[in-house]
């Protein structure tokens, strides 16, 4: 029904309604009237069908009002709407969260207070270029929270609205993204460090090596010339066997420090005399000073000797005091170093102090790190990879104590350490020693060597006839068999592990079928614990790592070699 037509129906309506009231005549025909009558019921019908769809229409705007309304609060990203002046005049829940105040006492106030004083500058031109370029800004800042201690990272992005009296910034927390870059950052920074240490470790270790390689390979030279004066060739040999001691010295870092990472090291506990420990410490540095008038050395022993008798593992207490000595000596080049212990809080703590170079309190925090040598920069001015103390502090964990130091430049340094004190008696009797300066310690011994290498198989043949043994010699496993097989004289077998045809571990096993009781000596150039216990649970009778100490191996065969 169009309007016009409503109109008429309205007038004519009005008349009618009109007449009624003054009680006059209808002036029109009566089939008219109920023509009129069933229009008026039709346009009735028309607008009570206008007002439902309106009350929808009504219901609808309402219910998506509220959803877009839910939606704009409750969204993951804050919303903003700033005015020119930086003031905010409306934002949703989620930007009220973040900034940490309640939405209405945010309305009228500047954003500009919520952002860090190292971002003010950078959110104050994002505004700017907002409202002067007319298009999407986007900036990075950090927000100033009043009631937290977290540091919340934004990203900003806002442009201006039609009217260009105000801004809608939506702010986005990339507080873990920018704690995921941080990391990332730092991670590169740490791979690039150890890049740069891997780089100075193995040029330094290049020099560790070559250089005591070549005192060997150049005095060997040189003692080939039958023509040098005995005094000279003495003196070519000390420095041969020097520079072997400082390789291995080198080798036997690195194998303990890959020990100790591993887990491979473990300490085990015996009865030890500090204070003779001390004293025989004192004995070895005293020699090794002796050319250097300007530094001597004291000693301090907190305890009498009979209650210096404690339960710890002897060995790694000596190569701690070893270890910080040496590290004493190569930085100090006059005065004194003093080394000892007192007894303190149950506890024996051990120093070793220098009047040397000392160290900067910014570099204290590293020394124990691995490598800390090279972390300066690749130019050599001491010997070593620096390694000494982290095998230092590893070894101090594992008798179960800790280690610090006290150190300024120029005034010299304290290393600290305390192990617990276990008391024990003193043990009776004397210890047994075997006599390894009697030349004919060996004699009437029959020993089997089974050693592939032939420079290692000819060194020890050699120290084993000098000691008036009888030796057998085969070069793998199988020829070993062969001989246990057809001589059963032979008093005790000193095997090498690693040969080819068959190892150590295969060739025991095929001896023991032969003769159960003949003595086996593993000799090995493996050394980590997992390989000590291979060899203690394949049946081997004791075990000597190389480089064999001429001493200990003669100790071995006559302990053993006897008892057949």
């Amino acid at each position: 029904m169009n309007q016009q037509k409503k109109e008429v129906l309205r007038l004519q309506a009005e008349v009618l309604h009109k007449q009624e009231k003054l009680n006059e005549p209808l002036s029109v025909f009566e089939g008219d009237a109920l023509k009129l009558l069933h229009e008026l019921e039709v346009y009735q019908i028309e607008l009570e069908l206008n007002n439902e769809e309106l009350l929808v229409a009504r219901n609808n705007a309402e219910a998506l009002s509220q959803k877009y309304t839910s939606l704009y609060d409750f969204s993951p990203s804050g919303y903003l709407t700033i005015n020119s002046s930086g003031k905010i005049s409306e934002l949703n829940l989620s930007a009220a969260s973040t900034l940490g105040v309640e939405r209405a006492l945010l309305l009228g106030r500047s954003f500009k207070q919520f952002i860090s004083e190292a971002d003010s500058q950078n959110y104050t031109e994002f505004l700017t270029n907002i409202f002067d370029q007319k298009s999407k800004q986007v900036c990075d800042i950090q927000l100033k929270r009043t009631n937290s201690n977290s540091i919340t990272y934004c990203l900003l992005e806002g442009i201006v609205e039609d009217h260009e009296s105000h801004c809608n910034i939506a702010m986005t927390d990339i507080t873990r993204l920018k704690h995921l870059e941080i990391e990332l950052t730092i991670a590169k920074e740490k791979a690039e460090e150890n890049d740069r240490l891997k780089s100075i470790f193995l040029s330094n270790m290049s020099h560790e090596i070559r250089t005591p390689l070549n005192a060997i390979m150049g005095f060997s030279k040189l003692l080939a010339r039958s023509s040098r004066p005995e005094e000279e060739r003495i003196k070519f040999l000390d420095q041969i066997n020097f520079a072997g001691k400082r390789l291995l010295r080198l080798i036997s870092d690195i194998l303990d420090i890959s020990k100790i990472e591993a887990n491979q090291m473990s300490a085990i506990s015996k009865p030890t005399n500090v204070n003779r420990l001390i004293d025989g410490l004192q004995d070895q540095f005293q020699v090794s000073i002796i050319g250097n008038p300007e530094l001597s050395l004291h000693t301090t022993k907190g305890l009498g000797d009979e209650e210096s008798f404690i339960l710890t593992d002897e060995q790694q207490l000596i190569q701690i005091l070893t270890n910080l000595i040496e590290n004493a000596k190569k930085f100090t080049y006059k005065g004194v170093i003093e080394f000892g212990y007192i007894y303190k809080n149950n506890s024996l703590q051990f120093y070793v102090k220098d009047s040397g170079i000392g160290i900067d309190a910014k570099d204290q925090e590293f020394i124990f790190q691995r490598f800390n040598q090279a972390k300066k920069d690749n130019s050599k001015i001491y010997d070593g990879i620096g390694l000494g103390l982290s095998i230092v502090k590893g070894l101090v964990k594992l008798l179960e104590g800790e280690i610090w130091v006290q150190s300024e430049i120029n005034k010299g340094s304290t290393f600290y350490f305390n192990i617990p004190y276990r008391p024990t008696t003193k043990p009776s009797g004397k210890i047994n020693q075997n006599d390894t300066s009697n030349t004919n310690a060996l004699e009437g011994i029959i020993l089997l060597l089974v050693e592939d290498d032939h420079l290692n198989h000819l060194y020890l043949e050699t120290v084993l006839k000098e000691f008036n043994c009888q030796v057998l010699n085969a070069y793998n496993g199988r020829e070993a068999i062969d001989l246990v097989s057809v001589n059963d004289t032979i008093n005790i077998i000193l095997l090498d592990i690693n040969m080819p045809i068959m190892n150590g571990y295969e060739t025991i096993k095929e001896i023991k079928k032969i003769n159960k009781n003949i003595p086996i000596i593993a000799q090995t150039g493996y050394a980590m614990r997992e390989d000590f216990k291979n060899i203690t649970e394949a049946g081997f009778d004791g075990y000597i790592t190389k480089p064999i100490c001429e001493d200990q191996l003669i100790k071995l065969v006559i302990k053993h070699g006897r008892k057949n």
